[in-house]
């Protein structure tokens, strides 16, 4: 057992190498700073002069990057999340648009979606209210049916 940790303990490394070298925003959750990179990577696809400025190590705004003034919040799943949902969202107008992102089991981008704030906060509190329940300030984040109507992206 000892050995499998100490080849995931170098993995880790690496991959905080890699992504440090792409200016991802460092924290310990890799799979979020995965979906970031996703994130960028198409932006920057997108509009190839684009300058993106990514929030500070500690990320404490409720958003990963900024393209000029709009701020964007990303969260990302994957197949080997049981629960379907992940850490939550703060409905909080401190992020402009949501970028989903959904990895595939090898962890590569299978879906990216974006919405707007107004758009996504106004379908969750509908979801709610149609369920009986009062819409809250946060959501834990799962791929909601909204997202398919916004891919950008699918694999």
């Amino acid at each position: 057992m000892c050995e499998i940790i100490n080849e995931y303990a170098k993995t880790r490394r690496r991959i905080h190498s890699w992504l440090d070298s792409k200016k991802i925003p460092s924290n310990d959750n890799i799979v979020g700073r995965i979906g970031e990179y996703y994130a960028i990577v198409y932006f920057k696809q997108q509009f190839p002069d684009l300058s993106i400025i990514p929030t500070s190590t500690t990320n404490q705004a409720d958003y990963d990057f900024c393209i000029g003034s709009e701020k964007y919040s990303v969260k990302t799943i994957t197949k080997e999340n049981k629960a379907g949902s992940t850490t939550p969202i703060k409905f909080n107008e401190n992020w402009n648009y949501l970028v989903a992102i959904k990895l595939d089991d090898n962890f590569n981008l299978a879906s990216l979606s974006v919405i707007d704030y107004p758009s996504l906060k106004k379908a969750l509190d509908a979801n709610s209210l149609k369920q009986g329940r009062v819409p809250g300030i946060k959501k834990s984040f799962r791929w909601w049916k909204i997202l398919n109507e916004h891919i950008y992206r699918k694999v």
